[in-house]
């Protein structure tokens, strides 16, 4: 199994350097374990995933604790709530920092408890699938199409399993012992209704309305199961940008999945069927949900500003796909998945900055080929090379 080096590292072992206790949430399957015993090879491992280590810390949690008077690596922490308060009173009693790192499968439980025992005691940090840029590195970046059939989990690159294999079983793990137990859903179908409605739903102004009417569930239980996929890190929603303009603007947020992998997986599309005349439509959406979803994942683990947003005015004629927010200014970006740059790409870019915003630096177009070009107030950039717009924020 090879290791692909995380961006997020740096931010990692500098939290560790501040905080007594470490924790790492995120998505199933991404990567917490090996990346922690990756930076912090000297911390005994231990995990509370078999029955005999949960008893052994129940019996005598004081003797456990003195087993690990230097600190640790905990796993699954979530099937023993009561090691909280004692790590309170641990970290209380020392306050070296980066003497335990905490991690669990799940994220709702995880954050609740650190609300209870281990606030101001623990710096938090989110771990997502790889990035276009980690897997460029690593020399694991595939052509437009595969990436995005493939998706951004670890597994399918360290382990070389493939993506029809193992999203269908993710899928069952997911609902199985994560959505079952947060729900209590009793309709699975309706549920899987639910996701497949999501997934195809990417990129596109979010309407509960048609949600609950194809999945057959209230508007309650859309609130619920959509907090419930924000908080378990499989969707998030993209805000309008929130200042006063020119123009009325739309007011609704945008879906989309951290991994579009898992939307191919969920509305069967593969590399041979992802360009049908029928899928057109839908593979423009999952072009852009893998670009938004990579500047939202490698501003994250760069420890930059995750100010993102888009804009549209109220009658669908103007948008600029992604805002980025900086020092009060906005980066506009429009996403094509088209190979070929075209001049025309542009129109909507030049419209926001000359006629809307006040406050907008030049803009970037990121589209599906591999020729990078410089035009009036923007730069077309391939889409492999994302990076730029990164640099580019890291230059002030």
């Amino acid at each position: 199994m090879i290791y692909i080096e995380r961006t997020i590292t740096n931010k990692l072992l500098e939290t560790a350097t501040y905080f007594p206790i470490v924790a790492i949430i995120g998505a199933r399957q991404v990567g917490k374990t090996t990346l922690i015993k990756k930076c912090f090879p000297e911390k005994e491992y231990f995990s509370f995933e078999p029955i005999a280590n949960r008893e052994y810390f129940n019996n005598d949690p004081w003797a456990f604790f003195e087993r690990f008077k230097n600190g640790a690596f905990f796993d699954e922490v979530q099937h023993v709530p009561d090691l909280f308060s004692y790590l309170q009173t641990t970290v209380d009693n020392n306050q070296l920092a980066g003497q335990f790192i905490v991690s669990g499968s799940q994220n709702l439980f995880i954050n609740e408890k650190i609300a209870e025992s281990l606030s101001g005691r623990v710096g938090i940090i989110k771990l997502f699938p790889f990035t276009l840029n980690e897997l460029a590195k690593a020399d694991l970046l595939k052509d437009t199409i595969n990436s995005i059939c493939s998706g951004w989990y670890p597994p399918i690159y360290s382990k070389n399993i493939p993506s029809k294999l193992w999203y269908p079983n993710y899928i069952d793990t997911y609902i199985e012992k994560d959505v079952r137990k947060l729900l209590n859903i009793r309709d699975i179908y309706k549920f899987r209704k639910f996701l497949e409605i999501c997934a195809s739903s990417v990129g596109e102004i979010f309407v509960l309305e048609n949600i609950i009417k194809g999945a057959g569930i209230s508007k309650n239980t859309a609130y619920h199961w959509l907090g419930v996929l924000e908080q378990t890190f499989i969707i998030y929603f993209l805000r309008p940008s929130h200042k006063n303009y020119k123009k009325r603007i739309v007011k609704s947020p945008k879906l989309y999945f951290y991994d579009t992998g898992l939307i191919c997986s969920l509305l069967n599309l593969t590399e041979k069927n992802i360009q049908n005349i029928n899928n057109i439509g839908i593979y423009g959406h999952l072009f852009e949900n893998m670009i938004v979803s990579e500047i939202k994942k490698e501003l994250h683990n760069l420890g930059l500003s995750n100010n993102l947003y888009y804009w549209r005015d109220d009658k669908g004629k103007n948008e600029v796909d992604l805002l980025i927010e900086k020092n009060q200014k906005y980066i506009p970006i429009e996403i094509k998945s088209s190979k070929t740059p075209k001049g025309s790409f542009a129109t909507k870019l030049n419209i926001w900055i000359n006629d809307i915003s006040d406050n907008s630096e030049n803009g970037y177009l990121i589209y599906g080929g591999d020729e990078k070009r410089i035009m009036k107030n923007s730069v077309f950039i391939p889409w492999e090379k994302v990076e730029c717009i990164y640099k580019h924020i890291l230059s002030d």
